[in-house]
């Protein structure tokens, strides 16, 4: 019996369907089982489809986590982003600001901590490109700060603007805070995780000048 033949609308979204389904099973099985231990076969199983459809979609699990990592950290900047505009609107005091898009970020990764952790540490040892991505949102992350910092800025005179150096050891500080507390298996939304995060910001805008 013949296969009935799709529009092209129909085949686009097929391929979407399909390639969320990947991405799915990538995220299911790192989470399980940390991104090195997984194999294409296992993506393929987790996502119910053929191996050759994965290889339609991705040259390898390298490019498959990569594209995950770069999904999920649009999704968290889309958040913080999100939460800074809320906050601008509702004139939060700075304090407050500063610690709503810090709960925004941590909310997004302690809704799948197991996948966060996979994410967060696991492109370490991902190969060159996921090396290259997890640069690029970490410079995404750090610009975020920045316009934070110049929201708050715009609002109260006595703050500092946060300087490029200095929002990426903040963007740095907070990696390395979360990555601990994943491996702890800790509560992203504990005190002990969002009172430093939130520290380290209200000391760089409001160092001496």
């Amino acid at each position: 019996m013949a296969r009935p033949v799709l529009t092209p609308e129909q085949r686009s979204q097929l391929e979407q369907r399909q390639r969320s389904q990947i991405l799915r099973g990538m995220a299911e099985r790192a989470a399980a089982d940390g991104y090195l231990s997984v194999r294409i076969a296992d993506i393929a199983k987790a996502a119910r489809v053929s191996k050759s459809t994965f290889y339609a979609h991705f040259a390898d699990k390298e490019e498959c986590f990569v594209a995950l990592y770069s999904i999920t950290s649009d999704r968290t900047i889309g958040d913080m982003e999100a939460a800074h505009q809320a906050a601008l609107a509702a004139e939060l005091p700075w304090r407050d600001h500063v610690s709503a898009v810090n709960r925004a970020m941590l909310a997004r990764f302690a809704s799948d901590a197991a996948l966060a952790r996979s994410l967060v540490v696991d492109t370490q040892a991902a190969g060159p490109t996921a090396l290259e991505i997890r640069r690029d949102v970490t410079e995404r992350f750090a610009k975020l700060v920045r316009r934070v910092s110049d929201g708050l800025g715009r609002r109260h005179d006595e703050l500092n603007r946060i300087t490029p150096p200095l929002s990426l050891a903040i963007v740095g500080g907070n990696n390395e805070l979360i990555m601990r507390a994943l491996l702890a298996e800790k509560s992203l939304l504990s005190a002990a995780v969002t009172r430093p995060i939130d520290a380290m910001w209200c000391a760089v805008l409001t160092a001496p000048r």
